[in-house]
């Protein structure tokens, strides 16, 4: 609509009613002004002159220490810093000092040979040791096979099963069963009753993880052996090896030669349900007992030298009650490493320095080894071969019957297995104890329970009307899964 402000015949002036009500009028328009003028903050997103100020740093202002975030180190901080690692007796002991590396290998001398300061008779020493013929076995019982086929013999109603523990795959149970006289032993690859072992020829160890679930009583008494023994008493007429029987509560360390008994106890006590990882070393006519990597014994006293032959192993054997009794093992190795070379040569006497030519082309030179490590660490997988583990823990279902899931995040096609716990006693705090497999407890009501995996989950299924004791409880799936 179009409004003539002036008409063209009219002598009449307007008045405010012939203007339209949505035309400001003076008063309305100055109020407008007035009104935002008079705002304390009349542009709200822009910033006032306190509130930049406020907010900002003026570029007139110094910083302040206040100003630096505490994360950034000060000066003082950063010299300390410096004056503490530069006043380190070691400050990097990843890397040898100089004493060490004169002590760990021969002086070249800076030289293309080695310096004329090292004596011929110290590299003839060298080249003799490094030429030192040495055996090794071990037995980590991957497969119920073991390692090897590594013999394994049993009596009187002994006898041995697979295990397997978080974070252990492999384990051995040996068992006498419930025959009184029940007896098992495992060998390790050599010190066996076709593979003896000469406990003067050379430095030799033996290594061994294991643990007894149960202890012996009155009732159901029994005797272990680990380590060095031959045939014949309970301990074998020649020995040097760990003991656990009536005598102490401890682990007792017994030497014996022909016959001729010494024995020592030591201040481990033996604990049902631990790891124990035990070393003897016959060392230059002297035994060397470790426990959990601490020396418990040095002893020279009825050591079974010379011609006397042992094997290595472990046994148990049961001497009352017809409640079988068990020890697991982990793991067993040995190593010899002979006086001489066993292949009969004979290495020349030395007269002038080593070169290059001089050293056989089997042994790795510096640039060999360093390009061998470098493509060993930059492998995605430098170990395919080995399977890895995955520990998923989750919570089972409030009610029987109900499942539970959760993701594994692996492909399906690379897991090789799983095993499942499930934890029922809370107040327990140093360990999941006792735990409850797949299937519960045999005979038990109120135990039962199934896990399996698909595609992507893990799926814990509690029997309707046979888990109420297992409800709302830590379950751990360890899956088995190769790269």
């Amino acid at each position: 609509m179009l409004l003539n402000l002036k008409p063209a015949v009219s002598a009449t002036p307007l008045t405010d009613s012939d203007i339209p009500a949505s035309i400001a009028r003076d008063t309305e328009v100055s109020a407008a002004i007035a009104s935002h003028t008079n705002a304390t903050d009349p542009h709200p997103i822009y910033l006032t002159q306190p509130e930049g100020d406020s907010r900002y740093r003026q570029t007139g202002v110094a910083l302040a220490d206040s100003d630096i975030p505490a994360s950034i180190a000060r000066d003082t901080e950063v010299t300390a810093a410096i004056t503490s690692h530069t006043a380190a007796v070691d400050p990097h002991p990843i890397y040898l000092t100089q004493a060490e590396g004169d002590a760990r290998y021969l002086n070249t001398g800076g030289g293309s040979g080695i310096a004329a300061t090292v004596a011929i008779s110290e590299i003839e020493n060298a080249l003799r040791q490094r030429f030192k013929s040495n055996i090794f076995a071990e037995t980590h019982y991957l497969s119920s096979a073991g390692d090897g086929s590594f013999p394994n013999s049993a009596s009187n109603g002994g006898f041995t099963y697979p295990r397997a523990e978080i974070d252990r795959p492999g384990i051995l149970g040996m068992s006498t069963g419930s025959n009184a006289a029940g007896f098992v032993s495992a060998a390790t690859g050599m010190g066996n009753n076709s593979s003896p072992l000469l406990l003067d020829d050379g430095d030799i160890r033996y290594f061994a993880i294991v643990k007894i679930p149960v202890l012996r009583d009155a009732t159901n008494d029994f005797i272990i052996e680990v380590g060095f023994q031959s045939a014949g008493t309970s301990i074998g007429l020649d020995a040097v090896c760990f003991i656990y029987d009536s005598a102490s509560p401890n682990w007792q360390c017994h030497t014996r030669t022909n016959g001729d008994l010494a024995v020592f106890i030591s201040g481990v006590t033996v604990t049902a349900n631990q790891w124990f990882e035990m070393s003897i070393s016959v060392i230059d006519g002297s035994a060397i007992f470790t426990i959990n990597n601490i020396n418990v014994l040095t002893t020279s006293q009825k050591l079974p030298l010379g011609t006397r032959m042992v094997g290595a192993g472990i046994d148990i054997r049961k001497i009352g009650g017809t409640t079988g009794r068990d020890i697991l093992v982990d793991y067993q190795s040995v190593e010899q490493i002979f006086n001489d070379s066993q292949n009969g040569g004979t290495i020349a006497v030395l007269s002038r320095q080593l070169t290059d030519a001089d050293i056989p082309a089997v042994i790795a030179r510096d640039t060999e080894v360093t390009a061998v490590i470098a493509s060993h660490t930059a492998a995605v997988d430098p170990h395919p071969q080995y399977l890895r583990f995955k520990k998923i823990e989750f919570t089972t279902g409030s009610t029987q019957g109900a499942i539970t899931t959760t993701t594994h995040g692996l492909t399906q096609s690379r897991i090789a297995g799983f095993s499942a716990m499930i934890k029922i006693d809370l107040s327990n705090s140093a360990g999941f104890a006792p735990l409850v497999s797949p299937g519960g407890l045999v005979g038990i009501p109120g135990y039962n329970y199934s896990v399996n995996l698909d595609l992507n989950n893990i799926f814990c299924r509690l029997v309707a009307g046979d888990s109420a004791n297992i409800m709302n409880r830590p379950i751990i799936v360890t899956i088995f899964y190769s790269s």
